[in-house]
């Protein structure tokens, strides 16, 4: 699945458990990811970040995640909005 944010041109590739981010068509930052889910909730444990990207190393609640938005949230870091185009 990619998600795609027009404000910064960046694309999110989620791939085999594996993000990698790109801006312009350029790798700028790569990590990996574990989706744990229970009955009530969705989450989404992040690794591997390094440089201005390294905040995102944690476990995220999924708020909301559809063809237009994704929100992520952590009680210590606080919540994420990004406004995407999805691209299967």
């Amino acid at each position: 699945m990619e998600l795609i944010t027009n404000e910064t041109e960046k694309t999110w590739q989620f791939k085999d458990g594996k993000i990698y981010i790109r801006q312009n068509e350029t790798l700028k930052a790569e990590g990996t990811y574990k989706v744990e889910c229970s009955i009530t909730k969705a989450k989404v444990k992040i690794e591997g970040f390094e440089g201005g990207n390294d905040f995102m190393n944690d476990t995220w609640q999924v708020i909301d995640l559809d063809s237009k938005i994704l929100v992520l949230t952590n009680l210590d870091k606080g919540t994420m909005f990004y406004e995407f185009t999805r691209k299967d």
